[in-house]
């Protein structure tokens, strides 16, 4: 199902809310698992060159270059 479609920006917020989850101690899942298939849905994007979802600002616009 993953392979079908999911952008980046999910695999990525799904990420987050685990990590946050396991550090704030919460037990009721396997947060842990859950950050290492995100992160490898992010990297299988980057590694097969799916473009189309890899969605996430470009460097310069998250570093403010461009910006005055």
């Amino acid at each position: 199902n993953w392979r079908k479609g999911i952008k980046a920006s999910r695999f990525f917020r799904s990420l987050l809310r685990h990590v946050f989850a396991f550090w704030m101690g919460d037990r009721s899942e396997d947060h842990l698992s859950a950050i290492v298939f995100n992160t490898l849905g992010i990297l299988e994007l980057e590694e097969s060159g799916r473009l189309d979802m890899l969605d996430f600002p470009p460097v310069a616009a998250l570093a403010g270059e461009g910006h005055s």
